[in-house]
């Protein structure tokens, strides 16, 4: 029998245009908090200090500060995401849906109510590396994992420097961000249109 909160939760957050809705327990596998831990101790994180300064709440949301929040906790929504049945983390470490591709925005709702989880989500990417033969300057040292020192919208957005001078040609024209690994997924042909009028093409 379907639990009516889950439901009531469900069904107000896609009547509020939200296009898909998942449960999960505020838990990480280990396996997560540990590849986070060898993501910062390698550098890949770049000058990101954020990254290291919050990485025990990021890996264990219990211990996210109990005052509610918008937009500035370190959260690891990816990993929950797939918990909850939304996707699997491709080789480009992002998100992928059957249903939308990579085209994804993701938030979520932290709550004290036992709620039943979804099925997690398991990997389809197979044998497919596109993401990472897209990547212009090589910023995926292995699948799963990223450089952020090599990625055009670490360094276009999130850097604070100089843009090393043996990155610069591989970065072309693109002045924020680069969406390359996420154009050439082959689960894209699944996605839809945006209905968000703030998400579409303007001249």
């Amino acid at each position: 029998m379907a639990d009516p909160i889950r439901e009531a939760i469900r069904d107000q957050a896609l009547a509020t245009e939200f296009d898909a809705v998942g449960f999960a327990q505020a838990h990480l596998a280990e396996e997560v908090r540990a590849g986070l831990s060898e993501f910062i101790a390698r550098g890949y994180h770049g000058d990101m200090g954020w990254l290291a300064r919050t990485a025990t709440r990021r890996g264990d949301p219990q211990a996210l500060w109990p005052e509610f929040f918008v937009d500035t906790a370190p959260v690891m929504e990816k990993p929950l995401a797939q918990r909850a049945g939304l996707g699997w983390q491709g080789k480009h470490t992002n998100l992928v849906s059957r249903q939308f591709g990579s085209w994804l925005f993701l938030g979520e709702i932290y709550l004290t109510l036992a709620l039943e989880p979804d099925k997690a989500d398991s990997d389809h990417c197979g044998s497919c590396h596109r993401c990472l033969d897209a990547c212009p300057t090589a910023a995926f040292p292995a699948p799963y994992q990223l450089d952020a020192r090599r990625c055009i919208s670490y360094l276009t957005i999130e850097h604070k420097g100089m843009i090393p001078v043996e990155l610069r040609q591989a970065i072309g024209n693109r002045i924020y961000g680069c969406d390359d690994c996420l154009a050439v997924c082959p689960w894209n042909k699944f996605a839809r249109a945006t209905r968000e009028p703030d998400f579409l093409a303007r001249e």
